[in-house]
This record gives structure tokens, C-alpha cells and sequence, in this order.
């Protein structure tokens, strides 16, 4: 008896100890400060999502030049603000167990697609603002333009949402009868759309297994153009300006205008292309599976440089292109050369954000824990695709000086000196700055002048 409680302590002691075990090797933990110093990164902010640690996970990860949103695999949609990391929000989207796909951001609202509805969440407070029925089962998420939201659906159909529409529903509850106009129009492909359309704000590439990609006017819905492959897109198509990247299933990439459909070049990559090609300012950076990351100009397409050990890209800066290994440890790379110039192991966060629209770096635990890495002397974000967005923030150098003016301004008032503030408004402050200290004695001089005069 005595040998078979020996024999069941030990075994519970053995199960504990490999769970723990387990656990902690798993376990995302943050990285030391001085680790990330040494290569000229720091910590910018870090959150925990709200997810069920136990039975969820994240789905999807996306990220804007506003906020970081995580939706997990039971629709559980927390946003976090991109400046501070403080999490805005967090709302359960749709049912558990509903079909989901990536959401999407426009200046205003987070869309998301569950089910067969589409749902616009408030970017500020994760108020539910509108939500619609898509006509067939959606096959993608949501893309989005100025004036539309487009969904793509199993039967080859596009769905084009009027976003006017929607906001004028979401001020005026009567208005809600009236849900049927917020279809604008519908076109369909020859075959299901396997991605999600990408839009220039008057035209809208919409890709479909039929081979092709077609180019629809936003407006009227009439086809513009039909680029036609041999075989369908083997991933989403890339975006900068009105410059798009495809890569198709038999080995080639192709770079268009998204506005006319005119080539601009071919490329044959040899090699399957799964993920996004991500184009920023004049460089198209392409992975490919088992070759690594490639830099193309995105003027031609010739090969600046491909780097072997880069299995993911993840952001990039003016200087240096950071990208994912095959274990996950973080490379940085010359952006010139495509040379190695520093690394570091994250292993506990394998959601990664691939971020083309600003410098900052992502990362999150499948259990909802998510940190942002930037450079340590990039106070503020580059924003590649939007540069006119980019908050006011750098503008604040100068106000140093304001500030350093109003104060010399207050002690001059206080003192009475009204006569030397009346005729230099503004230069008078910097001047009584810089003879306060050495001619202190030309003060008491004026004053009997002025009798004198009289």
C-alpha cells in the first residue's frame, strides 16, 4: 500500500513538474531592455488582448497608423492605441463559432466580418456603429476605400458597401428601414475570390480563380480592365499607391498599374509565393518559400538583393529592413546591401504583423499578449503609405522656443515694462533675453534720458 502511494506521488510530481515545464518553455516573455539597446531598439508599449488564455487564441493581427487590433478565434476584437499602447477596447464580435476573416481599419471604425454580416466597430470606443448582411457566403475580409467597403464571396461575387450610406444610418435611427441601399452594387467573376480586392479609391482590383484580375470602376461598376494569368494568385496582392504587386501559382510575379491594368514588368520567382508581397517607397520585398526574402526595385523588378535566412518581412525603415527567420529570431538587415547586421531570439510571439504602413515592429502570443518594438531614436512613426496622415507630434521642436518665449514674456509684464512690449511684440522677448545677463546697466540709463528729452 505504502509502495503505491510512493508510486502516485511520484507520478503526480512528475506530471506537475513537466506541465510546468511545458509552460514556461512556451511561455512568451518580454525582452530584456538591454538586450534590445544594443541593436538600437526599445520597447514602445506592451498589452495583454482580452482572450480566454485557455481555450482561444489569436486569429488575426492587423495594425494601422491609429491603433493594433487582435481578433481571436471566438471573434473577441480588442483594439489598442498605437501612440501609447493603452487598450481602447475590447467586444465580442458575432457568434463562437462563426466563420471569420481578417478585419480591416478606415479612419473612423474597425470592420470585421463574422458569419455572413459585416460589423463596423467605433475606433474610438468599440461601439457597434452599423452592421449588414452580405448577400452570399464572404470568402475574404473586408477591404476598404474612402467611399466603400468591398467583400469578396465563395461564388465569385464582389460586394461593394456605400460607407456614406452606413454613417448617415448610424446618426439617424430612422433611417435603418432603408438598409437595403447600403449595397451599392454588385459584380461577378468567373470564379470564387480567394483574397481580399485592394482599391485606389476609382478602381478596384478584384482577383478570382478563374485566372484573372479585374479592374472595376468604384463608382460605376464596370470593368476597366482584365489581367489575365495562367494560373490564380497564390497570395493577397500587394499594395503602394496605385502600384500593385501579384504573385500567381505558376512561379511569376507581376507588378501593375492599378488604375489601367498596364504591365509595368514580369518577373519569374522560381518558387511558390504565399505571402503578401509588401511594396514601400522604392523597394518591393517578396518571400518566397524555401528562398528566402527578396528586395526588388519596384520600378523594374530587377533583384537588389535576397537574403536566404529572412523567411518573413516585418518592417522597414530608411536604413534597415527587419524580417523573421526560420525560428523565429528577429534579423535585421542593411537595406542597401540585404547583409545581416544584428539578431535577436522572440520565440514566444509567433503572430506577427507584417507592417508596410509604418516603421513599428508587432508581435504577439498566441495567448493574447502583444508588444510593439521601435527604434530608439524614432520617437515618432514613418508612415509609408500615408505620409500626409503622420501625426503633428514632430512639429513640437519648435514649441520648445514658444515655450521658452511665453515665460520670458510673463516676467516682463509683471514688471511693468508695458513700453517695451507694445513696439517689438514678438522679437522683444528674445532680445531682453540675451541682455538680461551682460548689460544690466543700460536699463538704469534710459530712464534719465527721457527727462532730459522733455
Amino acid at each position: 500500500m505504502l509502495h503505491r502511494r510512493v508510486f502516485a506521488g511520484a507520478s503526480i510530481f512528475l506530471v506537475v513538474f513537466a506541465a510546468s515545464a511545458f509552460g514556461q518553455s512556451t511561455r512568451a516573455e518580454l525582452p530584456y531592455d538591454a538586450t534590445l539597446g544594443r541593436l538600437g531598439l526599445q520597447k514602445a508599449w506592451w498589452g495583454f488582448a482580452t482572450i480566454d488564455s485557455i481555450t482561444d487564441r489569436v486569429k488575426f493581427f492587423i495594425s494601422d497608423e491609429q491603433v493594433t487590433v487582435v481578433e481571436s478565434a471566438t471573434g473577441m476584437v480588442t483594439a489598442f492605441d498605437n501612440a501609447t499602447g493603452r487598450r481602447r477596447w475590447a467586444v465580442q464580435v458575432g457568434a463562437l463559432t462563426d466563420t471569420r476573416y481578417a478585419p480591416s481599419t478606415t479612419d473612423q471604425a474597425v470592420l470585421v466580418v463574422s458569419g455572413r454580416k459585416l460589423f463596423a466597430l467605433d475606433k474610438q470606443t468599440g461601439d457597434a456603429a452599423w452592421e449588414v448582411d452580405v448577400p452570399n457566403a464572404p470568402s475574404t475580409g473586408p477591404a476598404t476605400d474612402d467611399l466603400h467597403a468591398f467583400v469578396g464571396s465563395i461564388d465569385g461575387s464582389v460586394f461593394a458597401f456605400d460607407l456614406k450610406f452606413l454613417s448617415t444610418v448610424t446618426k439617424d435611427i430612422t433611417q435603418r428601414r432603408y438598409m437595403y441601399r447600403a449595397l451599392a452594387w454588385t459584380y461577378r467573376t468567373g470564379g470564387r475570390v480567394p483574397y481580399a480586392p485592394v482599391s485606389t479609391g476609382a478602381i478596384v482590383c478584384v482577383p478570382s480563380e478563374d485566372g484573372s484580375l479585374y479592374g472595376l470602376d468604384t463608382k460605376e461598376h464596370k470593368p476597366k480592365f482584365q489581367f489575365e494569368t495562367d494560373q490564380p494568385l497564390g497570395a493577397p496582392i500587394g499594395q503602394f499607391g496605385n502600384q500593385i504587386v501579384v504573385a500567381t501559382k505558376d512561379l511569376k510575379a507581376y507588378s501593375l498599374n492599378a488604375d489601367t491594368g498596364a504591365l509595368k514588368w514580369e518577373l519569374l520567382t522560381g518558387l511558390h509565393v504565399h505571402q503578401t508581397p509588401r511594396i514601400i517607397d522604392e523597394h518591393v520585398f517578396l518571400c518566397t518559400d524555401g528562398g528566402g526574402m527578396r528586395c526588388l526595385a519596384s520600378q523594374d523588378g530587377h533583384e537588389v538583393w535576397t537574403n536566404r535566412q529572412a523567411v518573413r518581412f516585418l518592417a522597414a525603415t530608411p536604413n534597415l529592413v527587419y524580417a523573421s527567420s526560420y525560428v523565429d529570431d528577429v534579423l535585421i538587415l542593411n537595406r542597401a546591401t540585404g547583409k545581416q547586421v544584428g539578431a535577436f531570439a522572440l520565440r514566444g510571439y509567433p503572430v506577427r504583423i507584417a507592417n508596410d504602413r509604418t516603421d513599428r515592429l508587432y508581435f504577439a502570443s498566441e495567448k493574447g499578449l502583444v508588444l510593439c518594438l521601435r527604434e530608439r531614436e524614432r520617437d515618432y512613426p514613418l508612415f509609408h503609405k500615408q505620409p500626409e496622415k503622420r501625426p503633428v507630434e514632430p512639429e513640437i521642436a519648435p514649441e520648445d522656443g514658444a515655450k521658452s518665449k511665453t515665460p520670458a514674456k510673463k516676467p516682463a509684464a509683471k514688471k511693468g515694462e508695458e513700453a517695451e512690449e507694445a513696439p517689438d511684440a514678438t522679437p522683444a522677448p528674445a532680445k531682453a533675453r540675451a541682455k538680461k545677463p551682460t548689460p544690466a546697466k543700460k536699463a538704469p540709463k534710459a530712464p534719465p534720458k527721457k527727462p532730459a528729452d522733455e
